[in-house]
């Protein structure tokens, strides 16, 4: 008889004492309304398992704090963190107009990024919109980062996954490069000709670029997989531009592509960023 109210009580206090020890995360980032207006704002919750609950702080400019709670959950699949404010607190930002957003997460430069659009809702219609985003702390990592086992074996330079939406990402060498369109490199080469390969080097989400090489397109709406695709580069010139325009940004924002450079004597790395409509620009100076 013993043994069995032992037994019960730690089936009744195992569950409970698992829940104790959920770690609460905390995001902080800023809400950017379509009017112009915008708010910090922070998520404090627990998981269980994909799902989260806790409540959402929005720090209006007046200094006053305005909290509702909060449900999600992650999809891992599509790489997806999805919340939404459920109850007020007190007073709403919106006046019961109620945050509700399903915002992408990417892995970049080791890092994961966390930036969308939301909507804000009273009675199912649509009383506000604009962007949410987060700073990319290690909690953001934590969050999203693959198993342990996996995760190591992709900074190994393993591609454990293959199939579209991985979410893993190659290992960049140190010497790697991230272009905007704010950012023009040059490069130096001694040889003839450049070989380029472009590819996506994180989970394939569907960019799409188009290469315009000395004012003419060498390659036109193509679709970033995970092998290589080569480009020969004439350097016929002394120098020579060589823009790279997303044509949209996949499923999950921006548009990145994965680059090297090489004359057979020197190789260049880099990852383009960029948004659609944009290029990122290169000149290959022939010395």
């Amino acid at each position: 008889m013993r043994y069995s109210v032992l037994l019960i009580l730690l089936i009744f206090l195992l569950p409970m004492r698992m829940l104790g020890q959920q770690k609460e995360c905390v995001l902080r980032g800023s809400l950017q309304m379509k009017g112009g207006e915008s708010s910090r704002y922070k998520l404090v919750f627990t998981m269980t398992g994909d799902n989260f609950k806790g409540y959402a702080i929005t720090y209006m400019q007046d200094g006053l704090e305005l909290r509702s709670s909060i449900k999600g959950s992650i999809d891992k699949a599509m790489h997806i963190f999805s919340f939404k404010e459920t109850v007020d607190l007190g007073v709403t930002m919106f006046e019961d107009c109620m945050v509700e957003a399903h915002v992408p997460y990417k892995l970049l430069n080791g890092h994961y990024s966390l930036r969308g659009s939301f909507k804000g809702k009273k009675n199912d219609l649509t009383c506000s919109e604009g962007t949410i985003s987060f700073e990319a702390t290690k909690e953001l990592n934590h969050l999203f980062e693959p198993p342990k086992m996996e995760h190591e074996a992709v900074a190994a330079g393993i591609d454990v996954k293959s199939k579209p939406g991985d979410g893993y990402e190659e290992k960049l060498p140190p010497n790697t490069l991230t272009l905007t369109a704010d950012v023009e490199k040059v490069y130096d080469f001694s040889a003839d000709t450049c070989r380029m390969d472009i590819w996506d080097s994180e989970y394939i989400d569907g960019d799409i670029v188009t290469l315009v090489y000395n004012g003419r397109v060498v390659l036109s709406d193509y679709t970033l997989v995970r092998k290589k695709k080569q480009v020969l580069l004439p350097l016929t010139e002394q120098v020579n531009i060589l823009t790279i325009i997303a044509e949209n940004e996949g499923k999950v924002p921006p548009n990145t592509s994965r680059i090297t450079l090489s004359d057979g004597k020197v190789k260049h790395n880099a990852v383009a960023s960029i948004n659609k409509g944009q290029g990122a620009v290169i000149i290959l100076r022939r010395k």
